[in-house]
């Protein structure tokens, strides 16, 4: 490799991509090279097609695609490394302060602890678009887990939580279907006399009260004839369901 190539350009072989030594950043293969090189760097004449004579050999990827390196990988030497913020909720990056405020509103994060961490970051390219990685540093030696919202459940609140489920399913049902219950707390003189806890026994309240409004809509005139015959018909049907046996 010639001294020119190796001032100006290093080329990452296992991710494919080529690293601009001066701005420590990448650039799309291609023309983008020669543009970037040109305008960027002045470079010209025989220097760049010398680089670009190399970079026509190489196995070059699109930069767009090429995945970010793990987070908390040791700091890529030919890449630049800037501040930034990590969310302690999630795996939002990025190097705004501001860009973290606006992110927890939007996303619904509710935890009442601090919204972010302070990190070092590197990204191949840089823009509104830029995908980073977290680096390693002397303070975040290891890869650590992303907080978790989730708590253990205890032997405890599983019991809590299937009794209260049957609670409530059995609340539901004994306020939804008549349960037929006498006796002094459950009777009085009208009950006993019409017998409505014999009558009801079994039936659901939902369809008693259907039933009455459909009763009800007797006493509203109609205009029309037709009407009247569909009304007739839903008192016919809703009565039935009162008068029919208990499932």
């Amino acid at each position: 490799m010639s001294a020119t190539i190796d001032k100006h350009v290093y080329y990452d072989d296992q991710y494919k991509v080529m690293l601009y030594r001066d701005c420590r950043t990448a650039v799309p293969p291609g023309q983008s090279i020669a543009r970037h090189l040109r305008n960027t760097h002045s470079i010209k004449g025989q220097d760049l097609k010398e680089i670009m004579d190399y970079t026509a050999l190489l196995d070059m990827a699109d930069i767009r695609g090429v995945p970010r390196r793990p987070d908390y990988s040791p700091p890529h030497t030919m890449l630049r490394t800037e501040k930034g913020f990590s969310c302690t909720e999630c795996r939002y990056l990025t190097i705004t302060r501001d860009a973290v405020t606006r992110h927890w509103r939007t996303s619904g994060h509710t935890n009442s602890g601090e919204e972010c961490t302070r990190v070092q970051l590197q990204s191949w390219q840089r823009g509104k678009d830029t995908s980073y990685w977290i680096i390693q540093t002397g303070s975040n030696p290891v890869n650590p887990s992303p907080p978790s919202t989730d708590q253990p459940t205890s032997v405890m609140d599983t019991m809590i939580e299937e009794t209260m489920a049957e609670f409530n399913e059995e609340t539901r049902q004994r306020v939804e279907i008549g349960d037929g219950r006498t006796g002094l707390t459950n009777d009085t003189t009208w009950v006993k006399e019409m017998k409505w806890a014999q009558h009801f026994s079994g039936k659901s309240f939902r369809q008693i009260y259907e039933a009455t409004q459909s009763i009800r809509s007797a006493g509203i005139k109609g205009t029309a004839q037709q009407s009247e015959d569909e009304t007739a018909k839903q008192e016919a049907k809703a009565l039935d369901l009162l008068t029919s046996p208990a499932s």
